[in-house]
């Protein structure tokens, strides 16, 4: 069965579609695009010094089955599934960059950018059996900045949750 809710699969793809492959960032006469060459899955670090092109965006899927088997994974009603969606980027963008000239500012409107996106993308981000989409946080945190400033990385965290009930009929099933 695997250690995740039914319909992570359904829902990473409604992420990825909400986020695009691209983010533009700025003001006229200072707008900066930047594609997204990575969508990948995992723990945020794993992927340091693999990816070859940055910026790139990282789903973070936090397991919250609790059950043994499939049958009882069908018989759970409500499933809350809670997903970090990491925005990293190589910390040199921030010389080429004419919307800011800090790290910090770089990755926060880059960051931003893409909540928006997910928020834009409604409630249900394409999904009828979804029943609520909820922002829990978003921003960078310091001691993990800290501790990537000498790998010239920077990255921002979105926490979100996403919550659906087996009962409707669009709901996803094994």
């Amino acid at each position: 069965m695997g250690e995740f809710a039914l319909g992570t699969d359904a829902i990473l793809d409604a992420l990825r579609g909400a986020i695009g492959t691209s983010v533009t960032i700025g003001e006229d006469p200072n707008v900066e695009t930047y594609e997204f060459p990575w969508i990948i899955e995992g723990p945020p670090l794993r992927w340091l010094g693999k990816v070859d092109d940055y910026p790139a965006i990282v789903f973070q899927v936090k397991s919250t089955l609790t059950s043994d088997t499939v049958e009882q994974a069908r018989r759970m009603v409500q499933h809350q599934l809670p997903i970090t969606v990491w925005v990293e980027f190589h910390s040199e963008l921030v010389y080429e960059s004419v919307v800011t000239p800090y790290v910090y500012g770089l990755c926060r409107k880059i960051g931003d950018a893409v909540v928006k996106k997910i928020m834009d993308a409604g409630a249900k981000m394409g999904l009828e059996w979804l029943a609520k989409k909820q922002l829990v946080a978003n921003g960078m945190n310091d001691d993990l900045m800290n501790t990537l400033e000498e790998q010239n990385v920077a990255i921002y965290g979105i926490d979100l949750v996403f919550e659906y009930f087996n009962v409707s009929s669009e709901a996803p099933v094994m």
